[in-house]
């Protein structure tokens, strides 16, 4: 595994035009939070265990990252409406410089994004980055007449109000309007999962593009290959919620 450290001249990027550099900038920092999403997603999808205890937790955390990573994707269509498609100068730049992939890659988000009430949108809009009692109300007659919650007597570390997310969970559910004999949290990881990888592409591409038409100035020396040692393999991570804080809890 090779990792490369370079470094951009602040100098050019304070050349490129006010749209270019805005767009550059909040690419890179969307680039990051939807990969950190999406390993917070992975390595919490892990529904191996047998208790069915440690399966709810699994899937309280699992989905709580779920839901983050699903707000972060309509934010980043969000930027691409605000500095990309209107720039007519840039998108046409860009209609050169990709490959078909990328190119219609971008009409697929674009047509995603067009339906009025797309399930990223509505999942952001009621439980990503703001709360909506009334959604999670309304499910409260459809979850069985016991409410379970998981109380920890030491510290919170372990405090579940599980109640709470299976409210949350069949709301996410129902923005879906899945047929009956579908996998729900299956559908729910396909959904997000799939566009995921769709805006990683696109804002990759959009990347590079801006990077090749400034190479000459951009970079500052060549890039330097890393070293590290002890890195836990990527597939061996996992984020449970039930954890022992014997040794310690912040």
């Amino acid at each position: 595994m090779d990792i490369y450290k370079g470094k951009l001249s602040k100098e050019t990027l304070l050349k490129l035009s006010y749209v270019e550099r805005k767009l550059f900038l909040s690419l890179a920092h969307v680039q990051n939070e939807i990969r950190f999403s999406l390993y917070t997603v992975v390595w919490s999808h892990d529904y191996s265990s047998k208790d069915d205890d440690i399966l709810k937790g699994q899937i309280s955390v699992h989905f709580y990252h779920l839901r983050v990573l699903a707000g972060k994707l309509h934010e980043s269509y969000e930027l691409l409406v605000k500095y990309y498609f209107p720039n007519k100068e840039i998108s046409k730049e860009f209609n050169i410089f990709a490959k078909e992939e990328a190119l219609q890659t971008l009409r697929n988000i674009k047509k995603y994004f067009s339906k009025k009430n797309n399930f990223i949108t509505e999942i952001r809009n009621n439980f990503s980055f703001h709360y909506s009692p009334l959604e999670l109300e309304q499910q409260l007659t459809k979850i069985p007449d016991e409410l379970e919650l998981y109380v920890s007597k030491e510290n919170d570390a372990n405090t579940l109000y599980y109640f709470a997310e299976v409210l949350a969970n069949r709301a996410v559910f129902d923005k879906l309007n899945l047929p009956n004999d579908t996998n729900p949290i299956g559908a729910v990881y396909s959904e997000i999962i799939d566009l995921s990888k769709m805006f990683n592409l696109i804002n990759a591409e959009l990347m590079k593009f801006i990077l090749k038409k400034y190479s000459s100035d951009i970079w500052c020396g060549s890039a330097e290959l890393l070293e590290f040692k002890g890195l836990k393999k990527f597939s061996e991570v996992q984020l449970p919620l039930f954890t022992d804080t014997s040794d310690g809890f912040i």
